[in-house]
């Protein structure tokens, strides 16, 4: 009995010490608040292989970098999620303060889930400075290839996007996309000088060529 209680002691300690100098704070198995972009690679990365749903939450500030969900990745859920105090104690849903840049390096965001059936969800961040030479989406890139999968962007601002492409501010395909207050502000494409494609179920539905508030796009 004393080795088992020593036992637990010990692996108590290393759980707290775990906790205390981790870089990404964890609330259970698939809750995650981040505040650095080397954070929100590593949640990300991690993310796409752990088997289960994830929430990635994003403390204010600005993310600078390229960030990507490799794929193809798993049949679960993943939820971007911006707008929090440290900790992410509280949380206050405006896309201005929380702020991924790329710096014109390449997409800014991409999400690859391949044929898995999942919901991918990305609210309050402001996505801005990407820049795509070889295809589409210089701010957002998210691609789905099951016809049941779900794509949800709520809240967020895509501003100053470029790809050599059709689609500088996202390109998103799914079967059912779903957008409530989302901007796009001066992105442009190579070719087409759109803002945005939306591909729903294998077929191109809407291309928005626009400066806009784009309220809901569905499948």
């Amino acid at each position: 009995m004393v080795k088992m209680r020593e036992s637990a002691t010990w692996l108590a300690c290393c759980v707290c010490l775990a906790t205390l100098f981790s870089p990404i704070q964890a609330f259970g198995d698939n809750v995650v608040c981040v505040s650095t972009a080397n954070d929100l690679s590593t949640a990300l990365a991690f993310a796409a292989g752990n088997g289960q749903a994830d929430v990635i939450k994003l403390v204010r500030g600005l993310y600078v970098g390229n960030f990507s969900y490799p794929g193809p990745a798993e049949a679960y859920d993943l939820t971007i999620q911006g707008g929090y105090t440290a900790n992410c104690a509280a949380r206050v849903l405006d896309p201005t303060n929380t702020v991924l840049d790329s710096n014109n390096v390449a997409t800014v965001l991409i999400v690859s889930v391949g044929n898995f059936v999942a919901n991918v969800t990305v609210e309050g961040l402001t996505i801005r400075n990407g820049n795509n030479t070889s295809g589409n989406g210089g701010g957002l890139h998210i691609s789905m290839s099951n016809p049941s999968s779900n794509i949800v962007l709520a809240h967020n601002r895509l501003e100053n996007n470029a790809s050599s492409s059709n689609t500088g501010g996202a390109y998103v395909a799914a079967g059912t996309i779903t957008a409530t207050k989302t901007t796009f502000a001066n992105n442009s494409g190579g070719k087409g000088q759109s803002c945005a494609q939306i591909i729903c179920s294998g077929h191109t539905d809407h291309i928005i060529s626009k400066r806009l508030d784009w309220r809901k796009q569905g499948s």
